[in-house]
């Protein structure tokens, strides 16, 4: 209310010209937000020709950054829009299409000269909103890497940094990429007086923490620790945040996770249907006698089990090696 009495009195002291260049001032941003409504780019084009320089021109460059279109935002800067300009919230466009997982614009506003290290009026950066609205892992990996140089251990308003968040949000993948981060600092805390690992076991995630922790200093595939702890829920969270080459990744005597599995005394058919349907490959053979997975799992005794989850079935989809009747 106070802001509208002020600019109300703004308006009364004005003298003629100067409220006549207001009104038309304000004419021309509502007629800019039209057509970046409308994403109306050859009429914006025209229009430029007449727009004074000294129109503040914010709110259209940032509702053109919020709707995503590459295009108009580029037009904006290309004319001399400010690319750090902020909205009410102290949002700016990079803010703004982060938090929206635009990573081509990211990409675009970051290569003109926008701040990445921005903070908004909460404190949160442009990687802090990437991670909360859990968008698109590229974005966030950009955010992070040498072009654009994220400062990974920001702290919002709450204390909170961006692998805080991630926790907060179950976002596993995040979680691992940024626990991963060279520069990233571990005994930071909120305002509660929580560090990102308290946190962690707050939420049950504290294993899985560990393990991506455990890796960033080993530099092993999370998937074999994991194994070693022979816990379901556990292989299923670090399997969400692996891609198929990983999860056939060779340990140090060169097997697989999935040959590793099926080497223990009490061979875990949940773990071995999980790891199949993530891709592991069945052909992958012991290094020394070249076995199939098949075979081990004849080995160990549990082939009736095998057949029951559907083990044996997929295997002979996938390989005609070894059959069970080879296993006598």
């Amino acid at each position: 209310m106070a802001a509208s009495e002020d600019h109300r009195k703004h308006l009364c002291d004005l003298k003629p010209d100067q409220l006549n260049g207001e009104i038309k001032s304000v004419s021309l941003e509502s007629d800019l937000l039209e057509l970046v409504l409308n994403g109306n780019i050859n009429e914006l084009i025209e229009k430029w020709n007449f727009i004074q320089r000294n129109l503040d021109i914010a709110a259209a460059f940032l509702k053109s950054a919020e709707l995503g279109n590459k295009r108009i935002v580029q037009i904006f800067i290309e004319n001399g829009a400010d690319i750090n300009s902020t909205n009410i919230l102290g949002n700016t466009a990079l803010h703004i299409a982060a938090q929206h997982g635009f990573f081509d614009l990211v990409k675009i506003l970051v290569r003109n000269g926008a701040k990445v290290n921005e903070q908004n009026l909460n404190g949160d950066t442009a990687l802090m909103l990437g991670v909360r609205s859990a968008c698109s892992l590229p974005l966030i990996e950009y955010l992070l890497c040498d072009e654009s140089v994220a400062n990974v251990n920001l702290q919002n308003y709450l204390g909170k940094t961006a692998l805080m968040i991630a926790i907060e949000q179950h976002d596993f993948s995040a979680m691992k990429l940024l626990l991963s981060h060279k520069e990233i600092l571990l005994g930071l805390k909120d305002t509660n007086g929580r560090t990102a690992y308290d946190i962690a076991k707050d939420l049950r995630l504290g294993e899985l923490f560990s393990i991506f922790e455990s890796c960033r200093v080993k530099l092993v595939n999370p998937l074999f620790l994991a194994i070693k702890q022979n816990s379901v829920a556990l292989i299923r969270s670090v399997l969400y945040t692996l891609g198929k080459e990983e999860v056939n990744t060779l340990d140090d005597s060169g097997f697989s996770p999935l040959m590793v599995s099926l080497k223990g005394k009490n061979v875990n058919m949940e773990i071995i249907s999980m790891l199949l349907k993530a891709g592991a490959d069945v052909n992958a053979g012991s290094p020394v006698d070249n076995l199939t997975p098949l075979f081990l799992a004849c080995k160990a005794g549990c082939l009736q089990s095998a057949i029951q989850n559907k083990f044996y079935s997929i295997v002979l989809k996938k390989t005609s090696r070894l059959f069970p009747h080879y296993c006598s």
